[in-house]
């Protein structure tokens, strides 16, 4: 696939076009899921359970909103709650996912372990680099694996992995192979973009914020279109 299919400009002009037309689904479907997840998480006691029962069917809901907007699939704020329907299938990506980020911290939680260890016979300077070395391998092993299945969630929202979560994660495989680097720094861009926002009083999140969901699903979009051999929505 050449480079020229994921370009930062290209899925920023797209996000803009989808939220554009459609800016009331964009703006309030965003807020209704923030405040759910922020709300949700926050509750004593429940929130725990909130997270591990109900994060991931919202957010692949609310990947299908973004999806919706982009498609012009007429894009509606109840789309966020359709991510119950496929319950289990979120689940198990999310869960896959957390796997990864748990795997990834094993480098640094041995480093510390063992700059622990040797503090009282190393100096502080030793013991300080292992535990930095370690750190950075996580950090490093977390962010290879995450832009390997950074589209699993979005596949299956799209009905693209054929019911099987096994499958979404191998088609996010296939369409970020030899594009990694480059997708993350486009999404550090438009993490930044969002943080931009939050700053105008936290109102203009609520307009970056969906833009930038909506960039990444044209990304996907253009990838998709170009492993299937067809042309972008």
């Amino acid at each position: 696939m050449p480079d020229k299919i994921v370009s930062l400009s290209s899925s920023f002009k797209q996000g803009w076009e989808a939220f554009k037309a459609n800016p009331g689904p964009a703006i309030l479907g965003t807020l209704v899921y923030s405040l759910i997840v922020g709300v949700g998480q926050n509750i004593p006691v429940f929130g725990l359970l909130f997270v591990l029962l109900a994060a991931a069917p919202l957010a692949g809901g609310f990947a299908l909103l973004q999806l919706n907007l982009v498609n012009r699939k007429n894009p509606q704020v109840g789309d966020i709650f359709q991510g119950f329907n496929k319950y289990g299938q979120f689940m198990g990506a999310y869960w896959l996912l957390m796997a990864v980020f748990v795997a990834s911290a094993i480098p640094a939680l041995l480093c510390i372990s063992l700059g622990a260890f040797l503090e009282n016979t190393a100096s502080n300077t030793v013991s300080a680099l292992i535990v930095s070395a370690g750190v950075l391998a996580s950090i490093v092993i977390y962010i290879c694996l995450l832009f390997k299945w950074i589209f699993a969630m979005i596949i299956i929202a799209d009905d693209w992995h054929e019911g099987s979560v096994i499958t979404a994660f191998k088609k996010s495989n296939l369409l970020t192979e030899g594009r990694r680097v480059q997708l993350f720094w486009i999404f550090a861009v438009l993490s930044l973009f969002i943080f931009a926002g939050a700053f105008a009083l936290l109102v203009g999140v609520l307009i970056t914020a969906p833009i930038a969901g909506c960039a990444i699903v044209s990304i996907y979009n253009d990838l998709k279109a170009s492993a299937s051999g067809q042309k972008s929505v």
